[in-house]
């Protein structure tokens, strides 16, 4: 994983964990992992898979994709999809440092 590849994944990491909105639906903080610890309490998010490809032609441009898994012992789906909800919108009021 290159440098910019794990700054991304901190940024995601520290814009879940401070959203109140996650936190009113998976605990405060938000429980929100790279691998969830033995016996961690559902729900939980798990930061997956991580991908990055150079954008042709743009040597310094980066295309990023990170998995975000949500686990619940919900018998539904509503859980996981609010979780998801909420973690997406979280995600989407996020700003680049400039």
């Amino acid at each position: 994983m290159s440098a910019s590849a794990f700054n991304l994944q901190k940024a995601i990491y520290a814009a879940l964990i401070a959203d109140a909105g996650l936190a009113s639906l998976i605990g405060d903080p938000p429980r929100v992992f790279d691998d969830a610890p033995a016996g961690a309490i559902f729900p939980y998010v798990i930061l997956g898979e991580a991908r990055e490809k150079t954008l042709p032609g743009l040597d310094d441009a980066f295309e990023h994709e990170l998995k975000l898994y949500v686990f619940s012992r919900y018998a539904g789906r509503r859980l996981v999809q609010e979780n998801a909800g909420a973690g997406n919108a979280r995600l989407a009021r996020a700003r680049p440092r400039q």
